[in-house]
């Protein structure tokens, strides 16, 4: 997990200070988006529909793929030196809250094979698949 929360920082700060946004900016907007999709599968666990959590689960994961893409664009032009003190900034300033955000998603997909709700399993699936995504 850390080195899955470790690429994201990294990758989150090359691609958005490059942009104009600041990586402090778009590390918030990730974490924004990994805590939207724990309320949706927490919605699920307390008896939401399962197939409208999969439709919203599936709209982040559009956007998770576009920020990869691009964050891949800008880490070919990088160099290790600039990754690594990257990294290291990041995981500094963002490292508790963002281990916090992932547990907090893990906790609740954890749960909802004991919630009762229809299709619990595929909205598993599709958490999985968004976080597929972020490579």
């Amino acid at each position: 997990m850390k080195k899955i929360l470790s690429t994201l920082l990294v990758g989150f700060a090359f691609l958005f200070s490059s942009c104009g946004d600041s990586p402090e900016d778009i590390t918030e907007d990730m974490m924004d988006v990994m805590k939207e999709a724990t309320e949706i599968v927490k919605g699920v666990n307390d008896g939401d529909n399962a197939e409208d959590a999969i439709e919203d689960l599936n709209d982040l994961k559009g956007d998770l793929e576009e920020i990869s893409k691009k964050m891949k664009a800008i880490d070919e032009d990088s160099s290790e030196d600039e990754k690594k003190e990257m990294s290291k900034k990041m995981e500094e300033k963002y490292g508790k809250e963002m281990t916090k955000v992932m547990g907090d998603l893990m906790g609740e997909v954890a749960k909802l094979p004991t919630s009762g709700t229809v299709g619990a399993t595929d909205v598993a699936k599709a958490v999985t698949d968004l976080m597929s995504s972020m490579k």
